[in-house]
């Protein structure tokens, strides 16, 4: 069977506010415009196949429809972690009475809230609410609880096929062993702040974070990074691979520890409804990540993570990332590993540094930048054309109309390989005159 659960909404009808003693049935009730009502004519399709649906209500807990109830305001959202456990198993124990958990199939529509303590039971699949619509168009599905890959399994390229070329949010999880390795580099004991944390099944949530253009380069940047000196002393190593080198090893150099660490977590991902980026991307996965990071307390996230728990956190994880940075590159012994990794060949110093900077489309912009930065130059100006024929390449007609495209950011292919892996970043693009300055920064 297919079954919809539809999150309630905070939007309630006139008629039950200004008659907060009547009932209604429970589907008139609800008028939330950008989830309850979207996903409510959805279900009722019969082009989309449900066999049934009910309503997932903050106070109720699993509704029939046509329950009748009165008004109430109570947010599921601001209600304690207990509070919500408790709640879910009492929509499981009520589902069970009704349906195979296993085996019957459950769509279910809302925020993070309505689902996070469901999906670990459920074979579903979830319509994300973000804060701004119900995401009808890609939802994730979850079999049998769980959606998470182990990333070392994404270092195959047809496993990192999986994850979706498009923009969403993502979530790194780990086990409790290697939670308490995190918790324990950052001072914390875990009685602390358990109950703060987002689990699912034998897994920890470490960090969420988004991705603006692509979830595939995002995770991929993570995994991939080639991890060398020269990014590392500019600052644009991947920012998981820099906390988790200053936590693990106490030295952002030290790729082997990062690596081994990296393996054991897992990775999930939720797709944006939009499939291609927009102006308002980044606006909206921004608000995302706020309104998921004030739910639980996730160890890893630095920035706009405003937990009660994070204050202290945030200061100590940055001033560690701070002094990693600064270890010696190849004189101190990376500490061994607990499975067995190919020999590789010593990191060279930054000053000793030859050759490009990576491989990809833009490597050779990376590696002009930083030859004229060692000639002394440290503002060049290029027009359009010039960069075209440093990379051998065209732009795309984007660079050559939009300023977005020359943003300094590390999500972008032609940032992180160009200019910021070569420590510059950009000052100044003229669309009308095709020109573009950079300022070195280290």
């Amino acid at each position: 069977m297919k079954i919809a659960l539809i999150a309630c909404s905070a939007t309630k009808s006139n008629a039950s506010v200004m008659n907060p003693k009547q009932l209604f049935a429970a589907q008139n009730l609800y008028i939330g415009p950008r989830s309850f009502l979207p996903s409510r004519a959805f279900c009722m399709n019969p082009a989309n196949g449900f066999d049934d649906w009910h309503i997932l209500s903050a106070k109720y807990a699993l509704l029939d429809k046509n329950t009748p109830i009165c008004y109430y305001d109570l947010y599921l959202k601001t209600q304690p972690q207990q509070y919500k456990k408790m709640w879910a198993e009492e929509i499981l124990e009520k589902l069970q009475e009704k349906y195979d958990l296993k085996n019957d199939e459950f769509h279910i529509f809302g925020s993070q809230s309505y689902y996070e303590n469901l999906i670990p039971y459920l074979n579903c699949v979830v319509y994300d609410y973000n804060g701004y619509s119900i995401n009808l168009a890609a939802p994730v599905s979850y079999k049998n609880g769980t959606n998470m890959i182990l990333a070392k399994k994404l270092r195959t390229p047809a496993v990192m096929q999986k994850v979706p070329d498009c923009p969403g949010y993502y979530k790194w999880w780990a086990k409790k062993e290697e939670l308490d390795t995190v918790l324990g580099a950052l001072g914390i004991k875990f009685s602390n702040v358990s109950a703060s944390l987002e689990k699912k099944g034998d897994y920890f949530c470490l960090y969420v974070g988004i991705a603006g253009q692509s979830l595939r380069q995002r995770v991929d940047w993570h995994l991939n990074d080639p991890h060398t000196v020269q990014r590392v002393h500019c600052k644009v190593l991947s920012t998981l691979r820099q906390t988790v080198s200053s936590l693990i090893a106490k030295n952002q150099y030290f790729k082997k520890a990062t690596d081994d660490f990296l393996d054991k977590l897992c990775f999930e991902w939720f797709p944006l409804d939009s499939k291609i980026p927009t102006d308002d991307t980044k606006g909206r996965l921004h608000g995302i990540e706020r309104n998921v990071m004030t739910e639980h307390f996730y160890p890893l996230n630095i920035q706009d993570n405003s937990h009660p728990l994070a204050k202290d956190v945030t200061k100590t994880l940055s001033d560690l990332r701070s002094k990693a940075r600064f270890e010696v590159a190849d004189e101190k012994a990376e500490p061994k590993t607990d499975k067995k990794i190919p020999d590789e060949e010593p990191y060279p110093r930054v000053q000793e540094r030859t050759g490009g900077i990576s491989g990809g489309k833009y490597g050779p912009l990376g590696t002009f930048l930083l030859s004229e930065k060692e000639k002394g130059k440290k503002v060049i100006s290029k027009t359009f054309s010039e960069i075209e024929a440093i990379i051998q390449d065209k732009l795309p007609a984007t660079a050559r109309n939009n300023e977005v495209w020359w943003a300094n950011d590390e999500t972008h292919v032609q940032a992180k390989d160009g200019w910021l892996a070569a420590g510059f970043v950009k000052v100044k693009v003229d669309i009308h005159g095709q020109t573009v300055d950079f300022v070195f920064r280290g």
